[in-house]
């Protein structure tokens, strides 16, 4: 029962009180009637004082008990992160080691296989050729030349023998022809001498004649005899030559075979090597072997470690809280600011850092009044509270978790809330360290160390707008044309529990120099639609969808995680802005889509059984990003100028209501 329903009651009871009678009663019977209503009302007001009494103790019990459990949680994870982080060193040290140890393994098999390989088969070869070359040349060459000398010595010697039986033949011949002839000259001489006296001077002359012939016959038989002598003599020089040579040859042929020898003795010795060299190269596959195993029992224990740093992360976040709110105040370089103070979670008694808005004096004062009021603060607490000084890398410092869990198989949300203005884009989509382009690096690196672990992602991305409840793809070349021409339909698998958006672009993301010309690319043309529709794109929710698909071939798990980056149309009260016409439906529609976000949200902390996501496009596309174990994050942006005051309240109070939400996972 509620404050509200008693105040019922008693009225009614009042009212009931007023009315005539219907049968007469006596005073002391109505007296006494109203005042025993009166003490069971009281009564039942105690009652319900004491019950709502009795759950805020437990509930501040409770959230002691969480605040003392934090500290020592955060330790065990500080632990299990320091103790990951060695083994991960280790790891990636042994796993150096054992790749140097590869390497210079098979760098020395390889080096010593092919140098005695090749110094083997150059040995062999040459060994073989020589040998075989020597002993064919020395013997074909020694019985070559030797046969030849011996033939031609004998043939030489035939030939002189033959030549010189020849001549002395001849001379023989000659000479008994001499004789033959000298006698018959001798008879017939004498028969003429003794025949005719007269003949006798012709006879001598005649005879001087064939005394001069023959003279000259066997001067000429001398010079033949003296040639065929100095040919003998030529033929014995040479044969003592020949004799020389095949000395020299037998000489060769004895250190030929004492180089055979050497080099046996060579082969001899580089076959004990290369059996000292197997030896070594088994030791070295013995170890390598050992090595293999030590790492993939490493491996084992780091994927253990992983699932517990998971479990652990996870359980970390939700600790945290499944919706968490962060308020930034943009940077202003105009002094005419309202005055602000931010207060650390160490000075509220919530964990809650703080911050404190003063309303302007001139918007407090009524009119027609000259005292001076006192000064107005509105106090909200968040999660986290960052000052005009704090930069994006800060930020996505205390965010870069929740892109590890959407790595881990989570689907996240993270909003940029806020007025037009107030730097909700500078925070989401700066090109050099806005939170996408920080995730999406985040993303890569994390997914490329994840390889170590036998994980292999796939990664997709999605980039749409939603302008008056009309959904545009922002990465199609035909944007402009197709703009709120074509209607894109959303489509859920509840099996699966996946959401598809008909006819829209899903691009494979492979590096951030893609993914910052998709920005560049979106932003252009939300710039160009922008100029022609009255600054269209601070009217417009922009959203980009990161899918992240992974794999481990080794233990064959696979999870599916979806990064939502969402960067909210800028929120203004419409009795504030005063726009008419088309800026009125356009305000209507953004002020409608980010209530019913607030209604989503607050129905699913309700556990109510009809959760309202149909009520705007923004909420239905993230229907399974919303509840559940997902992760959500919001950052209300405001600007701390005097005239947004009310603007920036506003967006604070509305904030207060998400931050207040605990979502209830499965």
């Amino acid at each position: 029962m509620t404050l509200k329903d008693i105040s019922n009651i008693s009225v009614s009871r009042r009212i009931d009180d007023r009315s005539p009678p219907r049968k007469a009663m006596k005073p002391a019977k109505v007296i006494e009637n109203i005042q025993r209503s009166r003490e069971l009302e009281l009564q039942k007001v105690l009652e319900w004082k004491d019950k709502n009494q009795q759950e805020l103790n437990d509930l501040n019990s409770e959230l002691w008990r969480i605040r003392t459990d934090l500290p020592e949680l955060e330790l065990d994870l500080e632990k299990l992160n320091n103790q990951l982080f060695e083994l991960e060193k280790q790891y990636k040290e042994k796993e150096n080691e054992l790749a140097e140890a590869d390497k210079r393994l098979e760098s020395e098999i390889a080096e010593l296989k092919q140098e005695f390989e090749l110094y083997r088969c150059n040995t062999e070869l040459d060994f073989n050729r020589k040998i075989e070359q020597l002993s064919t040349d020395c013997d074909s060459k020694v019985q070559s030349e030797i046969a030849q000398k011996q033939a031609a010595y004998m043939d030489a010697r035939r030939k002189l023998e033959t030549r010189k039986d020849e001549l002395l033949k001849q001379i023989h011949e000659e000479k008994m022809h001499f004789q033959s002839e000298n006698e018959r000259i001798m008879e017939r001489r004498r028969v003429r001498l003794e025949a005719v006296d007269r003949e006798f001077a012709r006879e001598s002359n005649n005879l001087e004649l064939d005394k001069r012939e023959i003279a000259q016959a066997v001067a000429a038989v001398d010079r033949k005899w003296e040639a065929v002598e100095a040919e003998i003599a030529r033929k014995e020089e040479e044969t003592q030559e020949l004799e020389s040579q095949l000395e020299s040859a037998r000489l060769k042929s004895a250190h030929f075979e004492e180089k055979t020898a050497e080099i046996r003795q060579e082969i001899q010795m580089l076959d004990t090597e290369y059996q000292e060299k197997a030896q070594l190269l088994e030791q070295k596959e013995q170890d390598a072997q050992n090595f293999v195993s030590s790492t993939v029992a490493l491996k084992e224990q780091l994927l253990a470690e992983e699932l517990a740093r998971r479990k652990a992360h996870n359980t970390l976040q939700d600790l945290k809280g499944n919706i968490r709110v962060f308020c930034r105040v943009k940077p202003e370089q105009d002094e005419n600011c309202f005055k602000h103070q931010l207060f650390a979670s160490t000075d509220s008694s919530d964990g809650k850092e703080q911050i404190i808005i003063t309303e302007p004096l001139l918007s407090q004062q009524p009119p027609h009044t000259f005292s001076k009021p006192a000064p107005k603060n509105y106090k909200f607490g968040f999660d986290k509270v960052f000052g005009m000084d704090s930069t994006n890398s800060e930020i996505f410092d205390e965010i870069s978790q929740l892109v590890q869990s959407a790595l881990d198989g989570y689907n996240v949300c993270i909003f940029a809330y806020g007025q037009t203005g107030s730097g909700k884009t500078f925070t989401m989509s700066s090109a050099t360290d806005g939170i996408i382009p920080r995730a999406v690096d985040l993303i890569f690196q994390r997914s490329r160390s994840a390889k170590d672990n036998g994980w292999e992602f796939s990664i997709t991305g999605q980039f749409l707008e939603i302008y008056n409840e009309n959904i545009n793809d922002l990465m199609t070349e035909s944007y402009l044309r197709n703009l709120d021409a074509v209607k894109h339909e959303i489509k859920h698998d509840e099996a699966t529990r996946t959401t598809t958006i008909t006819d829209m672009t899903t691009v494979a993301l492979e590096n951030q120099e893609q993914v910052a010309q998709i920005l560049k690319s979106a932003n252009k043309n939300r710039a160009t639609a922008s100029t022609n529709a009255n600054h269209r794109s601070s009217r417009s929710h922009s959203i980009f969808m990161i899918q992240l698909n992974g794999y481990n071939a080794k233990t064959g798990e696979s999870i599916n995680g979806k990064l939502n980056l969402i960067d909210l149309a800028g929120s203004e009260r419409i009795s504030q802005s005063m726009v008419t016409g088309d800026r009125l439906k356009e305000t209507q529609s953004i002020n409608r889509s980010l209530s019913s976000l607030g209604d989503v949200i607050t129905s699913l902390c309700k556990k109510s059984q009809h959760i309202p996501y149909r009520n705007s496009r923004l909420t239905y596309l993230l229907q399974y990003s919303l509840g559940g174990d997902s992760k959500t994050l919001m950052f209300v942006n405001i600007s701390a100028k005097l005239q947004h005051f009310n603007e920036t309240l506003n967006s604070l109070r509305f904030a207060t209501k998400v931050n207040n939400t605990q979502l209830q996972t499965k």
